[in-house]
């Protein structure tokens, strides 16, 4: 999953950018490699829609790379999972 999340904004990058998605380092700055704050909100979107993971506005400060940006997008569907896991338990016990 690490590798579809980070591919997938990878490609969105390089296009913000107008280069190959092979020339965006994964772990260079978003900022140093020109990301505005618009494009980072696109980025949170992408994430929502293509990957379900809830992320809001409080998140962006931790978009600092393509691999923060990754990790914390798993860490979010981790935690999604989780309560989805707890709430299947909690109504096979009703």
């Amino acid at each position: 999953m690490y590798g579809e999340i980070a591919n997938t904004l990878q490609n969105e990058i390089a296009s913000f950018l107008d280069r190959q998605p092979e020339d965006i380092d994964l772990h260079a700055s978003l900022i140093e490699l020109g990301i505005d704050s618009l494009q980072m909100l696109q980025l949170l979107v992408l994430l929502e829609r293509n990957f379900t993971v809830h992320m809001d506005e409080s998140d962006l400060e931790h978009f600092t790379s393509i691999h923060t940006v990754t990790s914390l997008a798993l860490q979010r569907l981790s935690e999604n999972e989780a309560v989805v896991t707890a709430g299947n338990s909690m109504l096979a016990a009703d």
